[in-house]
């Protein structure tokens, strides 16, 4: 009762205490972060790797038991799964929410996938180690579809991703059931017997002409310039062309002569 007796003989200092909360609730409110889709740690990281023409039972056997075994022996990990399909390895690897240093786990997992040496040649490049946030959930998904041809499709959807790119705050976008433009080479079998050229020599063609590679640096006093071989196929007339054997007097056999070549998509 003493406590509302003061407080009644005292109504200024009432009414300058109320003030004074409503000024700070009023700063608080349009100060205090607000995020309709706020970044949550999901504790969960992606091992990728791309291992082009690889079977599932070859990447379970080359890659993804590889990778295992490194993150075996990592404390804070609760379980990860791995998932070997064609072509790609995936292992999720899901970390204890209760470890006392999460961020020292995931550093440990990347080191972890570095040491991983023993991989095939023909992997595509180092396995790619991302960190799973809630933010990259989608928060629109658009589907392009008709009864026009699949690569008149592909080439709406990426004005589509071209467009939606330009949109201010667009930070990322993901394509799914995007599939990659094939050439298709068909042999044919009387040619090639005619000519006197085996498949390996076909191989072997394509291979040195389809060419990306760096070849050094060129360095002068002023500048620096990098060497790049770009000799890669962009369309079926490049594939054609090849010079599959050639001989000193001129003559030579190209692969338009023994196979016929096509543009097409993967699966």
């Amino acid at each position: 009762m003493a406590l509302i007796q003061f407080f009644l003989n005292r109504t200024l200092l009432v009414n300058i205490i109320l003030f004074g909360i409503f000024g700070i609730s009023y700063a608080t409110l349009t100060s205090i972060n607000r995020n309709e889709f706020p970044e949550v740690d999901l504790a969960t990281m992606i091992v990728t790797t791309r291992y082009p023409g690889a079977s599932p039972k070859d990447v379970e056997q080359n890659v993804t038991r590889l990778i295992e075994d490194e993150l075996k022996g990592i404390a804070g990990i609760d379980n990860f799964k791995s998932t070997s399909a064609e072509n790609v390895s995936s292992v999720n690897v899901e970390i204890n929410i209760d470890h006392p240093n999460p961020d020292e786990v995931k550093d440990e997992i990347r080191r972890a996938v570095d040491r991983v040496s023993d991989l095939p040649e023909e992997v595509d490049g180092r396995p790619t180690v991302r960190d799973l946030k809630s933010t990259e959930s989608p928060v629109l998904v658009v589907g392009v579809s008709g009864e026009a041809a699949y690569g008149e499709l592909r080439r709406m959807a990426k004005i589509v991703e071209r467009d939606l790119k330009r949109i201010r705050g667009v930070s990322k976008i993901d394509k799914y059931g995007f599939r990659d433009i094939e050439m298709h080479v068909d042999l044919d079998p009387n040619a090639l017997k005619s000519q006197y050229i085996a498949i390996n020599d076909i191989l072997f063609a394509l291979e040195k002409r389809n060419v990306r590679s760096t070849g050094g640096s060129l360095e002068s006093y002023r500048t620096q310039r990098n060497i790049l071989t770009l000799s890669q196929f962009e369309s079926p007339e490049d594939i054609k062309q090849v010079i599959v054997r050639s001989s000193f007097g001129g003559g030579d056999v190209r692969i338009n002569q023994v196979a016929k070549v096509s543009q097409g998509f993967g699966l």
